[in-house]
């Protein structure tokens, strides 16, 4: 699992304010957001070394 860079993301707040299923779904928007710019950024610059 590569790792990602510290982003602010507001946990507590989202999870008081919309509940647990909204939550789940907050960070499965940010998983998503993760791996499109691990896949867009990280990687070609890796290949690009070798």
């Amino acid at each position: 699992m590569p790792r990602f860079p510290c982003l602010p993301v507001p946990q507590q707040p989202i999870r008081s304010k919309f509940g647990s299923l909204d939550h789940t779904f907050v960070e499965r928007k940010w998983i998503s957001l993760y791996s499109y710019w691990y896949e867009t950024s990280l990687v070609p610059q890796a290949m690009s070394k070798f």
